[in-house]
């Protein structure tokens, strides 16, 4: 194991840790086998709870968002951050959905739009909190 992981900068570790719990819930989420309308309606106390592709368009503004954080922490470079995230998005938003029929859960292609969607959205965010975060990140 190489000395630079026990090195690594805290606050790396850290947005890592959060992107993988995050990454790991909202795999769970999309695979469990039940009706998510019914629970935040009981949990926002609503009879009108977010549509599905709100829930997906917000999920993955996160999940580019917190990569986008990780990319960045690791020094590479704002463009290159943005461009490696949409890949990676793309191919993990598209397997969330392909693997879905199994656990009783629709693959609905416009999902995958969606979540397209708040992937950019969570890039563009990203990037323009970027700018107020003072660090050595920076790749030339």
């Amino acid at each position: 194991m190489s000395p630079r992981v026990f090195t690594a900068n805290p606050m790396r570790r850290l947005v890592e840790a959060i992107t993988l719990g995050y990454a790991f819930i909202l795999e769970v989420a999309t695979h469990w086998p039940y009706d998510p309308a019914a629970y935040l309606r009981i949990m926002l106390r609503t009879e009108r709870p977010p549509s599905d592709k709100t829930l997906h368009f917000v999920a993955y503004a996160i999940l580019a968002g917190l990569f986008w954080a990780c990319a960045r922490l690791r020094g590479m470079a704002a463009p290159r951050a943005t461009l490696a995230v949409i890949v990676v998005v793309a191919a993990w938003a598209a397997v969330d959905e392909v693997t879905q029929p199994p656990f009783y859960r629709a693959a609905e292609p416009l999902d995958w739009v969606y979540d397209m969607a708040g992937a950019a959205i969570g890039c563009a965010i990203a990037m323009a909190l970027d700018r107020f975060i003072p660090g050595e990140r920076r790749a030339a």
